[in-house]
């Protein structure tokens, strides 16, 4: 895939004025001064926060790349000294008040994070909404030491059992991790996938659930690229009928079920952005809460850049598909980390961790979602994180 630089910078550079109007409104900020001129007195300066080499940021490496429109592009040091807090990591948009009194470094006393730049993501009329079970589960789907796909048959005697509204199924499905299936020889991925699609749809065909399908960049079968277009069923040799009550989205999404506003990615963000972070007194101390609400106040699904060496993004659908344009009321995350649920700013983040674990069986998450406007989300959610 080859994308021009100056593209790449246009894409980025647009996604850092639109939070950075936003942060304007939020903060009464009249006007932003260039990240790279000398000023005697203290002045606000929107810029993105890079590392000044090829390896992991620290607190002596921090450069702010200012947008081509107020600063031309140009980046200067930081010198974090006179932040009593912070938190921050490569790619992250951020706001400050400071001051560059040399000309050579941009002295910090303020980061503008106070306020969420995101609305919520409204809620239809309580009467209007009805019991919603959702079940989220994410690959690999068998485990290291064969191919008998036994965690996907244990989870499908149980959605058999208790069949939900939803279910959404992250990839991989065809995982490139395991060395079993980059060595099959008698069939092809594409033959592979189609037989995990025709049991989950023949498991489904007299329940009354509606499943999605969310891609990985780890199937093998699929476009290695983010975002990560929808599989196309209609390529499979599978009787049409037993695919109807299944529906494939990108990677990342952002869905309408049942009135709720509801954030899907299968890329481990959480595990790429915990890895880059650098903090000092975070004003949100537990480290799991601090990277969620990193998501929201970018705004995106996959704010890190550069990204991981595991994401190849395509920067022409990136900002389409990448942005998370309201706080959902949910938001599925499969993740490395351990299995959590957390409400984050109205937000409930899920991340139901691996349907198999090496040699093992995992885990996946079955929720009850009900209306109550007295709730802080507007939402009564239980959360159940399931072992197999």
């Amino acid at each position: 895939m080859m994308e021009k630089i100056a593209d790449r910078v246009l894409v980025l550079d647009g996604i850092a004025e639109e939070i950075g109007e936003r942060l304007k409104e939020i903060n009464s900020i009249e006007s932003l001064s260039s990240v790279g001129l000398q000023y005697a007195e203290p002045v606000t300066v929107l810029g993105r926060v890079c590392c000044d080499s090829n390896g992991r940021l620290n607190a002596k490496s921090v450069l702010l790349g200012g947008d081509v429109q107020t600063s031309q592009g140009c980046k200067v040091a930081m010198q974090l000294s006179q932040l009593a807090s912070y938190s921050l990591f490569p790619g992250q948009i951020v706001m400050m008040e400071g001051q560059n009194s040399s000309g050579t470094a941009f002295v910090p006393t303020r980061i503008f994070n106070e306020v969420l730049p995101l609305q919520k993501a409204p809620l239809p009329a309580e009467a209007d909404m009805e019991r919603l079970t959702i079940v989220a589960v994410s690959g690999p789907y068998t485990t290291s030491d064969n191919l008998a796909y036994e965690p996907l048959a244990d989870f499908i005697k149980h959605i058999q059992a208790h069949p939900p509204d939803v279910c959404i199924m992250f990839g991989p499905f065809v995982d490139a991790k395991l060395q079993l299936i980059k060595d099959l020889k008698d069939t092809t991925y594409s033959e592979h996938f189609t037989k995990i699609v025709e049991v989950i749809s023949k498991a489904i065909e007299h329940l009354p659930t509606e499943v999605v399908l969310v891609p990985s960049q780890r199937d093998l079968q699929h476009s290695f690229v983010y975002p990560t277009p929808p599989f196309d069923l209609g390529k499979l040799k599978i009787d049409k009928e037993l695919l109807k009550k299944i529906h494939c989205v990108s990677d990342p999404s952002t869905l309408r079920i049942n009135g709720l506003c509801v954030g899907m990615t299968s890329t481990d963000i959480l595990f790429h952005i915990g890895a880059e972070e650098i903090s000092l007194n975070p004003l949100i101390t537990e480290r799991l809460s601090r990277l969620l609400d990193h998501l929201l106040q970018q705004g995106s699904y996959y704010p890190l850049n550069p990204p991981s060496e595991e994401v190849n993004i395509s920067y022409e659908k990136y900002e389409l598909f990448s942005r998370i344009p309201v706080i959902p009321h949910l938001v599925f995350l499969p993740s490395e980390l351990k299995q959590f649920v957390k409400n984050i700013n109205g937000c409930v983040f899920v991340n139901p961790g691996r349907l198999s674990k090496g040699e093992t069986g995992g885990t996946f998450a079955r929720l009850v979602v009900l209306p109550n406007s007295a709730a802080d989300c507007g939402l009564d959610i239980a959360a159940q994180v399931v072992r197999i």
